[in-house]
């Protein structure tokens, strides 16, 4: 065991534990966090009955799921995020839960954001910790020449309620800059860049994000100026900085090899749609296996390539229908079908309603 102290705050670290026992118990602490911050901020908004009977369909209750670690999951808060969001009572609830973010919530992970001397540190490893813990949301960083540009990808069914995930992803960043920069950071030239159109809230997005925001935009991103890449972390600590290093490389490497395969090439999908379609062929060499083992190996994860594809291709066209304007033909292309009568029969298969009816049926209900 050692001792590693700092300016704001003394941890103690046994780094000879096995690394997954350090992202169970960070996702553990974070999860807790997440659910504890969802029902005070409903209460807030005078909306617990809603809770409550959203709960009761899942067989749940707030004391529950409290108690109950194993009942708590990225899945169940993403379903009661966009449940609340259908129903309309808590406007902006995205927003509220991102603004109540710190790095204390991440447990050791917070430690190994705050052992980060820049930006461009807190970056690489903040994308790893981001990857391991939110495994169905991917965040995709470019460098460009006078920009840094992350934008989101969720890789979730469109029920889950893409926005108020996307609200407190985004607030959570800029309350994760604010802990590790300070509250003077220079915000022009930044910019938050979001895939759906204004909400009837859209003041409180000026109230909680400091830069310009658009919408209609063709992806959500943020987008920070270059110079970023050097700014020094105000509250970095060289000390724990120099001995946790090395460990938390080891940690995080460790991070990197629980993911499951299905996991990493669904989201290979998600990057190849609008390009080129990958096929198995091209999967198995990326990982360098047979397509054989690449089959044994996904049937031992419970699924297959061509689940994997219909499930990328299903959950990115349900989000397209729902939350932007494109045409089914423009779709059909982002989804790597040559023929747009493909795609109708793709969809036809898995929801037995035409693209159409869907998008329709889910505008009338909202």
């Amino acid at each position: 065991m050692r001792q590693a102290t700092g300016g704001t705050a003394m941890v103690a670290i046994d780094f000879n534990s096995a690394s997954h026992v350090y992202y169970q118990s960070a996702q553990s602490k974070l999860l807790n966090s997440y659910f504890v911050d969802l029902i005070e901020a409903v209460g807030e908004y005078g909306a617990i009955k809603n809770l409550n009977e959203i709960l009761k369909a899942e067989k749940l209750n707030t004391v529950t799921l409290l108690q109950d670690s194993d009942k708590r999951t990225f899945a169940l808060y993403y379903r009661l995020l966009g449940t609340l969001h259908q129903i309309g009572t808590t406007p902006g609830i995205g927003l509220r839960l991102g603004t109540f973010d710190n790095l204390s919530k991440f447990g050791i992970y917070g430690y190994a954001m705050l052992a980060c001397s820049n930006y461009a540190q807190f970056s690489a490893v903040a994308r790893r910790i981001f990857k391991a813990i939110y495994q169905n949301i991917d965040a995709n960083v470019q460098i460009q020449t006078k920009q840094i540009r992350i934008s989101y990808m969720p890789m979730l069914p469109v029920s889950y309620g893409y926005t108020p995930i996307m609200e407190q992803i985004i607030t959570t960043a800029f309350s994760l800059f604010k802990n590790l920069f300070g509250k003077n950071l220079p915000w022009n030239h930044c910019e938050v860049r979001l895939s759906y159109a204004p909400p009837s809230y859209v003041q409180l997005y000026k109230d909680c994000i400091p830069c310009k925001i658009t919408f209609n935009q063709a992806q959500t991103e943020l987008v920070l100026p270059l110079g970023w890449q050097d700014l020094p972390i105000a509250s970095g600590d060289e000390t724990l900085s120099l001995i946790v290093g090395e460990q938390f490389k080891t940690m995080l490497n460790g991070l990197d090899s629980q993911n499951r395969l299905a996991d990493r090439i669904r989201q290979d999908l998600y990057y190849s749609l609008g390009n080129r379609m990958l096929g198995a062929q091209d999967v198995a060499k990326k990982y360098n296996m047979t397509e054989r083992t690449l089959r044994n190996r996904l049937t031992a994860e419970d699924t297959s390539f061509r689940q994997l594809v219909a499930e990328v291709r299903m959950n990115l066209a349900t989000r397209y229908l729902v939350e932007t304007t494109l045409s089914i033909q423009e779709i059909a292309h982002l989804l790597g079908y040559a023929q747009t009568q493909n795609f109708y029969y793709f969809f036809g298969q898995q929801l037995n309603v035409t693209p159409e009816k869907f998008r329709a049926s889910k505008r009338s209900a909202s």
